[in-house]
């Protein structure tokens, strides 16, 4: 078992399994990993994206979101990856943000479709190998 600590989750790394639950340092933290756990599990019911990490398992309000455990990313590999592919996260977001749904998204239909999008933190952190290809798994924001 290996405990990470986040800014207002913590993570148990036990086997094959990625276990957040919110930080108790604070009541405001606390509060915080709650909605960030609610959102990922929002996110990916909503997008079901395989550029995000699977949410197999929750409990209600966000106590609890379990992911299947990824692999670490290198730096190297990362910004390869971004720079080829996340990068579509991005363009999505500016598109959204500037037509406010105006006009079609140039992004995957079910993006497109949707009211948002998740904010992912551009940091080598926030991604894993899931299945031979890199994906988010910090995108509750």
């Amino acid at each position: 078992m290996k405990l990470l600590k986040g800014s207002s989750r913590y993570v148990f790394l036990i086997g094959n399994y990625a276990i957040k639950i919110p930080s108790l340092r604070s009541y405001r933290n606390f509060l915080k990993g709650l909605l960030h756990n609610m959102q990922e599990v929002q996110w990916w019911f909503s997008l079901k994206d395989d550029r995000l990490c699977p949410v197999l398992f929750y409990l209600p309000m966000g106590f609890m979101v379990v992911m299947p455990k990824c692999g670490e990313v290198s730096n190297t590999d990362w910004m390869a990856k971004y720079s080829e592919y996340w990068k579509l996260f991005d363009n999505t977001a500016v598109n959204y943000i500037t037509s406010k749904a105006t006009k079609k998204l140039d992004f995957d239909k079910k993006l497109s479709e949707s009211v948002g999008i998740p904010l992912i933190e551009k940091k080598v952190d926030s991604f894993g190998w899931f299945k031979g290809r890199i994906v988010a798994v910090d995108y509750g924001d």
